[in-house]
């Protein structure tokens, strides 16, 4: 099964080596420049895993965040932050919208890769400890 990555992000540059990294992985990208344009994907399709840029137009990314993490149909969705800001402030915003964890610019594609897989890797044990029972 190909994960299925939401990106959300108004840099075309960041959108570009975000998607290009995920396909490196293995998986399927959806790209959007505004957390308002990914709201039908979100919502209509199965997505795997959201990363979405903190400083965002029209719907700042913290923002976006509470939405998606409060809302029935996302809420459990694995959510990743992206930001140049330092990890510091990253863990903070976080932890204050409900993020499961974040990413720092610069992206790197090895870590991405890494951070992507474990998430998945963690959804897979979960899974697997259900069906063991």
């Amino acid at each position: 099964m190909t994960r299925h990555v939401v990106i959300i992000d108004d840099s075309d540059i960041d959108l570009k080596v975000l998607s290009a990294a995920i396909d490196a992985c293995g998986m399927r990208a959806s790209v959007f420049c505004n957390g308002i344009d990914a709201n039908e994907v979100l919502f209509g399709e199965a997505v795997d895993l959201i990363i979405l840029d903190v400083e965002m137009p029209f719907v700042h990314g913290t923002v976006k965040a509470r939405i998606l993490k409060e809302h029935p149909d996302t809420k459990d969705i694995p959510l990743l932050l992206i930001s140049g800001k330092s990890a510091a402030e990253m863990q903070t915003l976080s932890e204050e919208c409900g993020a499961d964890g974040y990413i720092t610019k610069p992206i790197s594609r090895q870590h991405l890769c890494n951070t992507l897989r474990q998430f998945f890797a963690d959804d897979q044990a979960a899974s697997d400890n259900a069906t063991s029972c």
